[in-house]
């Protein structure tokens, strides 16, 4: 079973007898309702399944069939950028595989921050501490997008930039006024 960048979150089922009709009961109840393109393994002696994104939990009874979602943030996956210069294109290029068109979707869209803050231009080079975000998608209640943070920033040639980089995810909407986009939709 292959698990893209490591991530890795559990599924538990508390209040469960070890019964195998029951268990599969719930195993198909969770491919079917929650997760239709992702595959569970079973890990033997704890009663859990393994899962990539999200924690399901909750109490199965014969009465109930309950299972309350709780989103895990995915953990980053460290990478070193090797850079020929500080530009933010540059450096999205290398972190996401990102063409130039595909760059300057998100940037006439207005969907580039940086630090939470929309940017006016696309010439910006990036320094340490900065957060980088490409908003795929905006819901009403969620918003998907890609992020890097830059940790740090040696001057060499070529310069190397070592980053966290989040490829996927998903985060609460916090509404504001100058900094938000108007549409409401995915795309």
């Amino acid at each position: 079973m292959h698990f893209p960048f490591g991530r890795l979150c559990v599924i538990s089922f508390r209040h469960f007898s070890l019964q195998s009709d029951k268990l599969f009961a719930a195993r198909s109840t969770l491919q079917r309702h929650f997760l239709p393109t992702m595959k569970l393994k079973a890990v033997y002696g704890r009663n859990s399944f393994i899962d990539q994104r999200h924690e399901f939990s909750g109490i199965l009874n014969d009465q109930t069939r309950r299972f309350s979602i709780q989103h895990i943030q995915p953990e980053p996956d460290e990478c070193i950028l090797l850079v020929e210069n500080l530009k933010l294109l540059v450096v999205l290029q290398h972190a996401f595989n990102l063409s130039a068109e595909e760059f300057d979707k998100y940037f006439y869209r207005a969907r580039v921050r940086i630090n939470k803050q929309r940017i006016g231009e696309k010439q910006i080079k990036i320094k340490e501490n900065d957060t980088v975000d490409l908003i795929k998608g905006i819901t009403k209640t969620h918003v998907s997008l890609k992020r890097i943070h830059v940790k740090s920033i040696k001057q060499s040639k070529p310069q190397r930039v070592e980053v966290d980089v989040w490829d996927k995810l998903t985060l609460p909407r916090i509404l504001s006024q100058e900094n938000d986009c108007p549409e409401t939709q995915t795309q």
